[in-house]
């Protein structure tokens, strides 16, 4: 009897000693905290295509702009009633400069705008305006190199205003151009010792 109890004992510990110990759920180990993503200010370089976009809306708008506000300027200097066969160029002439400087820079301001990085319409209309002086300028310095020939230089000094005129819309608007950074998004990491995946501990 005793025998037979010892010898069940012995492979009753035996049994217990064999058991593997109880398995455990792996650790996870929490990730650093990940730096804030530096983003330059600098605004990316604009493609060709949409400085060509910016010319040729900058050019129309402001064809349209420079007729409406013509108009108003020669309505306004002959509200009160004038005469002649220049009545109301003057005014025709600072409201046709006025509304063309507008249009430029609003032509120029949407076809320029984009979702990485915009710039100002004011700026734009800005440089258009002083833009379209110095067009103005060298439009003068043109007609007076020509003695009075007209073997072109009309031509040239009509391009040197145009150019000058939606060259400065623009320049402009380049110049005032800057990155637009979205509202960042907040990324939580999660790293796992041994590997990635879902450890599930527990009683089943």
């Amino acid at each position: 009897m005793r025998s037979s109890l010892a010898i069940l004992l012995a492979l009753t510990t035996s049994a217990w000693a064999d058991d593997p110990p109880p398995r455990t759920a792996p650790l996870v180990e929490p990730a650093a905290p990940m730096p804030p993503t530096s983003v330059s200010d600098d605004p990316p370089p604009a493609a060709g295509g949409r400085i060509v976009g910016e010319v040729m809306l900058g050019t129309l708008i402001g064809g349209v702009g420079m007729v409406g506000g013509g108009a108003i300027g020669a309505a306004i200097e002959c509200s009160s009633g004038c005469h002649g066969f220049l009545a109301g160029a003057g005014g025709a002439v600072i409201g046709g400069y006025v509304g063309g400087s507008i249009g430029i820079g609003l032509g120029v301001g949407l076809a320029g705008g984009e979702d990485v990085a915009s710039g100002s319409i004011g700026a734009a209309t800005g440089g258009a305006f002083l833009g379209g002086l110095a067009g103005l300028a060298a439009a003068g310095l043109i007609s007076e190199g020509s003695h009075g020939s007209s073997d072109g230089a009309e031509a040239f000094a009509v391009a040197a205003v145009a150019a000058g005129w939606v060259g400065g819309g623009v320049i402009g608007y380049h110049l005032s151009r800057t990155r637009i950074i979205p509202e960042h998004a907040t990324v939580v990491p999660v790293a796992q010792r041994g590997g990635a995946g879902l450890s599930l501990a527990g009683t089943f």
